[in-house]
């Protein structure tokens, strides 16, 4: 080969891997659309993304869809060989029983047809999304095929089975060396590369997730790991994204230990059952092998529960002046909206059928003031007990809603002033609750991913049962 050939294919494919910088690198935009949530699964709908290969053995261009792209930290060292068998066969990839055989049956037609260019025409024949991304992960010089799919098997009818499979060339032939099926109600978005664990082969992060009732992100991360590919993806339990245009991820060594921390940013859930959503940063470490979350960071509150919810995660610190701070904010906030208890009624609804409607700012300002005035007891801050018991009896006065709070805060302010623990307190308080407002619960559940309350949890000592 020329030395002119050898460069541009080597041009060619640091366009395609990029280069390392040393500092913060993949940046990543999603891009699907939250779907409305249901109470139901829906059928995800994912773009569809065309590759379009080259009918020479050049460097296989991504989609050009495929904008953002890691940096990568390894350029190999010969040249490239972008072809497998050699072709000269006639196959056609038919439609699977499931998506295993989906796997051999792609290695098969692959091997007898010898190249991959005729690949996305049958695919498309078989009206399957495809994202196909080439990467050297073995640094051997030939490129890995890492196929993202969303196809119909008999299995899966009348939903697209979602999976990913990396072939590798051994020996003058394709094989599945790693294959990860992930069933209905999923999609993927877009692949990039980086290496995370700094070890001189570029590793693989696939945006991907669930929808379902709900669009959740679970990304995928597979690393080279002693000849073999390696699943370090974060454990979606750890994951609290939803779908927007918002997320994406970043790889970057924050702590300096060599490898990087994937940090991904969004929104959270958004569901029927949830809370409104609010921005999130999560950052995850890579630890044996398996990516595990580090810290989660929530963004300004957009509404008057999250501030509620940052007051309570303050709460479960012990950093009771922290908690104080954020429930006088809630108390005074005349600028961020309300949401309706889930088990209550809103107004007009509530009118409908002639039963007492929630109202959510006077009881969760009203809930904000009472647990103000037991912290600052605790505290032993009596200006600030006055100033709260003040506001409740202006703000909340007899048969107005919230006025609960006010025989509620006096009894609880005395029972600690007389030298009774916050627990048997709040055991005082509770017995109060369920004799006079027993309903009094009703208001405060508003989605089971943030702070939500029973009657016995109410006081601010009690443990809490929202998660």
């Amino acid at each position: 080969m020329k030395k002119s050939a050898i460069l541009l294919i080597i041009c060619l494919l640091t366009c395609l891997l990029g280069c390392d910088s040393g500092g913060e690198t993949a940046v990543f935009h999603f891009s699907t659309s939250m779907p409305i949530p249901t109470n139901t699964p829906v059928t995800p709908t994912p773009k569809p993304i065309e590759t379009h290969l080259p009918p020479s053995p050049t460097a296989i261009p991504l989609s050009q869809t495929l904008v953002p792209t890691a940096t990568a930290t390894f350029l190999p060292t010969v040249p490239l060989d972008f072809s497998c068998p050699q072709p000269g066969g006639n196959a056609i990839l038919e439609r699977p029983v499931d998506f295993q055989e989906f796997s051999e049956k792609l290695v098969a037609y692959l091997n007898q047809v010898g190249t991959i260019e005729q690949l996305p025409e049958q695919l498309d024949a078989l009206d399957t999304d495809h994202e196909i991304f080439p990467v050297d992960m073995n640094n051997d010089g030939i490129l890995e095929l890492v196929l993202n799919v969303a196809l119909y098997s008999e299995a899966s009818l009348p939903y697209k089975d979602h999976g990913t499979i990396v072939l590798q060339c051994r020996g003058g032939s394709y094989e599945s060396i790693f294959a990860l099926w992930k069933g209905p109600y999923h999609f993927f978005d877009y692949t990039l590369s980086d290496d995370v664990n700094n070890d001189g082969h570029i590793d693989v992060i696939i945006l991907e997730g669930f929808a379902g009732s709900a669009c959740t992100l679970e990304p995928v991360v597979l690393i080279w790991s002693e000849n073999a590919i390696l699943n370090a993806s974060p454990d979606y339990l750890e994951l609290e994204f939803g779908c927007s245009q918002k997320d994406r991820i970043t790889t970057d060594d924050i702590d300096g230990d060599g490898t990087k921390e994937l940090i991904i940013s969004g929104s959270t859930v958004g569901h029927l059952d949830y809370a409104p959503p609010r921005t999130i940063t999560q950052t995850f470490a890579l630890q044996n092998g398996t990516y595990r979350l580090q810290t989660t960071e929530f963004g300004q509150p957009e509404y008057l529960v999250h501030l509620l919810d940052d007051a309570q995660h303050e709460l479960d610190s012990d950093d009771l002046i922290a908690a104080a701070q954020l429930y006088e904010d809630v108390a005074q906030n005349q600028t961020l909206p309300t949401v309706y208890s889930y088990n209550i009624a809103p107004i007009q609804t509530a009118e409908e059928l002639g039963v007492e409607p929630d109202h959510p700012q006077e009881y969760q300002q009203a809930f904000a003031l009472f647990r103000l005035a037991a912290l600052h007891t605790v505290l032993a801050n009596t200006a600030k007990v006055d100033w709260a018991l003040a506001q409740l009896q202006e703000r909340f006065p007899e048969g107005k809603p919230g006025s609960e709070f006010i025989s509620l805060t006096m009894l609880l302010v005395n029972a600690l002033r007389q030298g009774n623990s916050p627990e048997s307190s709040c055991e005082i308080v509770l017995q109060e609750i369920e004799q006079t407002y027993p309903e009094l619960v009703y208001h405060y559940y508003w989605g089971g991913n943030i702070a939500w309350y029973r009657n016995e949890t109410i006081c601010p000592f009690a443990e809490p049962f929202y998660q």
